[in-house]
């Protein structure tokens, strides 16, 4: 919205432009002002000198809770009862502060927080004629951040325990400290199993709320060889995909260039989808991951044998918490959230990823990353 000043019978825009409209003129030029400060999805409020309701729009009246069919217009600050306003325009006021910001709780119990912008209403001349509020609801916001707060805190508090877990289950996994008999061995390699799942899902969880916060994780762009990266995944899963005789194999060429990128996020996207693959095809299948260079665009493809996904799902199978029903089996099922996490890590390299498939016959994921 244009940023403008208001003098009774001219508008002043940003650019410094000024219009001057003769009085007969002024009702539609006010409705205009009207219309462009009704759209905006901020709160604004605007009082004179006096305090008097000069003007109220639609997002301000249903961020304070106030009927959207009332004027307002006219009425004292005071008697609209919200303590913030009239607390923080004394303050201004005493202490002559031309601008004040300001988060307030209107409910006392964090149901309704506002944050808000105040500061001096001046005509084209640069004399004060009032104050203008500017608001916004920032109660998700807010509870948000408290959610991932409580997140890192539980995952740390979480991790701890569930590592040493771990560190257990390998001892007594390790035949030098004495046999196993098969049923105890298999026993413990499911424990072992279930501890990496929730270890996997706790930092999903965090990712997740991460990338729904906006915040940057992209943390180290290096120049990477997906040859390389590749490589690396695939004989990680090696063992597991032996265990189900599942070939893998890299068909990445040699000739595709290194691009910049965050290697271990992207890590985490071929380690993602590689699983997947895995864990979705029945025995006796294949896994194979190759590129090729499309101008400036590395184009990649991780095809599997797998069960295939229905035509339904391929438009929401990237959004958060969506699970399939035709897994083989209950326990292949995730938590339905690493693939919304593959979308947020390659669309913040720049690229795009999608997918192909076809029901008892396999699956291909695409994405690209720019050069």
């Amino acid at each position: 919205m244009e940023q403008f000043k208001l003098n009774a019978t001219r508008i002043q825009f940003a650019d410094d432009t000024d219009v001057v409209i003769n009085p007969t003129e002024l009702t539609s030029e006010k409705e205009r002002f009207e219309l462009l400060a009704s759209s905006t999805l901020d709160g604004l409020l605007l009082c004179d000198s006096e305090r008097k309701v000069l003007f109220i729009n639609n997002s301000a009246k249903r961020i304070l809770g106030f009927p959207v069919d009332k004027s307002f217009v006219g009425e004292s600050l005071e008697n609209l009862n919200v303590q913030c306003f009239t607390d923080s325009l004394n303050a201004a006021q005493e202490n002559n502060i031309h601008e004040v910001n300001k988060v307030a709780d209107l409910s006392e119990n964090h149901t309704k927080l506002i944050g808000f912008h105040l500061e001096f209403a001046r005509n084209s001349r640069n004399e004060q004629i009032g104050w203008l509020f500017v608001l916004r609801d920032v109660t998700q916001n807010w509870q948000n951040e408290q959610m991932r707060s409580a997140l890192t805190v539980a995952s740390h508090e979480i991790k701890t325990p569930l590592n040493s877990m771990l560190s257990a289950v390998d001892l007594l996994l390790d035949l030098d400290l004495g046999g196993l008999n098969p049923k105890q061995n298999h026993c413990l390699r499911v424990v072992k199993d279930d501890i990496q799942r929730l270890n996997r899902l706790l930092v999903d969880l965090l990712d997740l709320s991460r990338f729904d916060e906006g915040i940057q994780f992209l943390e180290r762009r290096r120049q990477t060889s997906l040859v390389f990266l590749v490589n690396k995944v695939l004989d990680s899963f090696r063992t597991f995909a032996k265990s189900k005789n599942i070939q893998l194999e890299n068909k990445i060429p040699k000739s595709i260039p290194t691009f910049k990128g965050d290697r271990d996020r992207l890590q985490q996207v071929l380690s993602n989808l590689v699983e997947n693959g895995i864990k979705y095809s029945m025995p006796g299948g294949s896994l194979s991951v190759d590129a090729e260079l499309q101008d400036t665009i590395i184009k990649c493809r991780v095809n599997d044998t797998g069960v295939g996904i229905p035509s339904s799902d391929l438009q929401v199978i990237f959004e958060k918490f969506k699970q399939l029903d035709n897994f083989p089996s209950s326990s292949s099922r995730g938590y339905g959230l690493g693939l919304s996490i593959a979308k947020q890590i390659i669309e913040a390299n720049g690229g795009k990823i999608w997918v192909e498939s076809e029901l008892h016959v396999g699956s291909t994921f695409f994405f690209t990353i720019p050069v």
